[in-house]
């Protein structure tokens, strides 16, 4: 029932017209707390950083589009280095061969 209906209605039930407010009142107190919480919870939980991702030398040879070669000479020229191995294979960490693409565009 509108509020104009409850107006208009002949017997006018005041139990009715507080219920009515009550209701309407009750719904926008719900709507202002439940924005607060979601503002509250982006400050204290931010996006998380994506996960790092380990590369192969294939793997890295593949997003740079360079050779094995290359990858070698700039391991031994200290420009892009493994961070990690995986048995004897060495593992690039995604995010520092991208920033190396970013800082070394040419």
């Amino acid at each position: 029932m509108t509020e104009v209906e409850i107006i208009r209605n002949e017997k006018l039930d005041l139990n009715v017209l507080a219920n009515h407010f009550l209701n309407e009142l009750s719904n926008k107190i719900t709507e202002q707390v439940l924005n607060g919480m979601e503002n509250l919870f982006k400050i204290y939980n931010p996006p998380k950083e994506e996960e790092d991702v380990h590369l192969t030398i294939q793997e890295t040879c593949k997003l740079v589009k360079k050779s094995r070669v290359t990858l070698s000479n700039w391991k031994n020229n200290n420009l892009l280095k493994p961070i990690a191995k995986s048995g004897v294979t060495p593992l690039y960490s995604k995010k520092e061969v991208l920033s190396f693409l970013k800082n070394n565009q040419s």
